[in-house]
């Protein structure tokens, strides 16, 4: 009795007195459904998209299938169609659930190579439905990359569309300016010189046209209103600007105007931060640029009114709105790895609210205390994590893998906010549980209130009631999820218990 009062006090184990249940293997009774996930459809594999909408990163596999039938299983055949679909569905779950990866027109291909072998007869509904394979990507599992590889896939799609979006504003400003010093140089003395107007003629068939006379005549009667020296350098001082930022790939752009566009996704959150300051001055040039660009473009520039105010532009720092039209920064970190520097790091970036995203990812949530004699032999710090980020006002969206595909909605929005964002992740793929499957031991965190699934988003509203969500847990309104258990006692009788699926 000593030594279980003394684990229950202190949650150390005496070596001689209690043995390790750890080595007994149990799982819990609730499990027992589960013991084969290749069998049961749900969320997983995920397939990763190239789509231009956002929240469209990727898709499940079921849903994929499910969608392919919708086209093809019809009329007198459709049953047995969707048999043999639903059959090659299950293969590809096997394929990835041993480590086999790729797109999944080559896990399609493959299933259907290993079901046709086995029965001819699939051939033909397999090849019908192949041609309807409209989306394509890479097919992942629930396991230890998955987090990574999939905030990275939707946070990349994020950053496209942005990129596109500034690449259009750019090239539109480029030209109207370009059309500014084009004209001017029309109107000049240049521009109306007979060379000139001969290379923009052109020499006619009977090569009488009089280019010196011509020259002579619009030098006489042309308007003259040329841009000012001041004008002129300011606008060719833009283009330069506008054509050399690094923020985003530009294309189109003259040969040698472009340098190579910065890096924005990082394995630190020290280096982040400081490729954030080191190019904060060249964000401010180029914000500057842009508005300033704009205000030409509409022919609105005045040098009294606006010189003082764009001389004095980004001194304390851009607004949300400004920054909102350039690319985040992404951050992916393994928990093991955030303490002391890197912990303060974090800190420092949701606390100042700065445009970088910073994935977390757990693969153990007990973890050894840090605390050596303390009161308790393990910490809980992953879960802890994102509770305080809740304290910095910042968006931050904690889940399991196994609840992601649920949760796309809000990973889009957290990639979408204008300032830090933080996504916590348990993977479910540890050393302790490496002999469960990733998505069940994920999905029992979650269901046990030991890394429940919650989204922060101070942008969704006034209050707390707006901003905070807890979608993605399994029945939320009770202390416990309750579910219950069919079993045989030793008389073969069917029994029903009702158990509370608890920590």
């Amino acid at each position: 009795l000593q030594s279980f009062v003394a684990f229950y006090l202190t949650g150390k184990k005496q070596p001689t007195r209690l043995d390790d249940i750890a080595a007994l293997k149990l799982r819990p009774a609730l499990f027992s459904t589960y013991s084969d996930l290749t069998t049961l459809r749900y969320d997983y594999p995920l397939v990763l998209v190239e789509s231009k909408v956002a929240g469209q990163f990727a898709e499940p596999l079921s849903r994929l299938i499910d969608q392919i039938l919708a086209k093809v299983a019809k009329g007198s055949d459709a049953e047995r169609l969707r048999k043999h679909v639903l059959a090659l569905e299950q293969e590809i779950r096997v394929l990835t659930a041993a480590g086999t990866g790729g797109l999944f027109s080559e896990l399609w291909d493959k299933a259907a190579k290993k079901l046709v072998k086995k029965d001819k007869s699939a051939s033909e509904p397999l090849a019908r439905a192949r041609t309807n394979l409209a989306v394509d990507g890479e097919v992942l599992d629930c396991n230890g990359e998955l987090p990574t590889r999939l905030v990275g896939h939707a946070w990349g799609l994020t950053q496209l569309r942005r990129a596109e979006r500034f690449n259009a504003e750019l090239k539109r400003l480029i030209l109207k300016l370009s059309d500014i010093i084009r004209a001017d140089y029309v109107n000049s003395d240049a521009g109306k010189s007979a060379a000139n107007l001969r290379e923009a003629l052109g020499v006619g068939a009977l090569n009488r046209f009089n280019h010196e006379a011509m020259s002579g005549i619009l030098k006489k009667v042309s308007v003259r209103d040329t841009l000012s020296d001041r004008r002129r350098e300011r606008i060719l001082g833009l283009i330069a600007v506008l054509q050399a930022q690094k923020f985003f790939p530009v294309h189109g752009a003259p040969q040698g105007a472009v340098s190579t566009p910065y890096s924005f996704a990082f394995d630190s959150c020290a280096a982040a931060l400081k490729a954030f300051h080191d190019r904060q001055p060249k964000l401010v040039e180029l914000a500057r640029a842009l508005a300033v660009a704009e205000l030409e473009a509409r022919g609105e520039y005045n040098e009294a009114r606006h010189d003082p105010l764009f001389a004095a532009f980004g001194e304390n720092g851009l607004d949300a709105e400004t920054l909102a039209l350039f690319p985040d920064y992404l951050v992916r970190l393994d928990a093991a790895d955030l303490a002391g520097a890197e912990q303060a790091t974090l800190n420092e970036i949701l606390a100042a609210d700065l445009p970088i995203k910073v994935l977390v990812q757990s693969h153990d949530l007990l973890e050894k205390s840090p605390v050596e004699h303390g009161p308790l032999a393990f910490s809980l710090r992953s879960p802890l994590l994102g509770r305080m980020a809740l304290g910095m006002g910042v968006f931050v969206l904690q889940a399991a893998a196994a609840a992601l595909p649920q949760l796309r909605g809000a990973l889009q929005r957290g990639l979408d906010h204008g300032g830090a964002a933080l996504f916590s992740v348990y993977s479910g793929a540890g050393t302790h549980t490496a002999s469960l499957p990733a998505y069940l031991v994920g999905a029992a965190a979650s269901e046990a209130r030991l890394f429940p699934a919650f989204c922060h988003d101070p942008s969704a509203g006034n209050d707390w009631a707006a901003r905070f969500s807890l979608v993605g847990n399994a029945q939320p309104e009770a202390a416990w999820p309750v579910h219950t258990l069919t079993y045989q006692d030793d008389a073969l009788q069917t029994q029903r218990e009702t158990l509370a699926f608890t920590l």
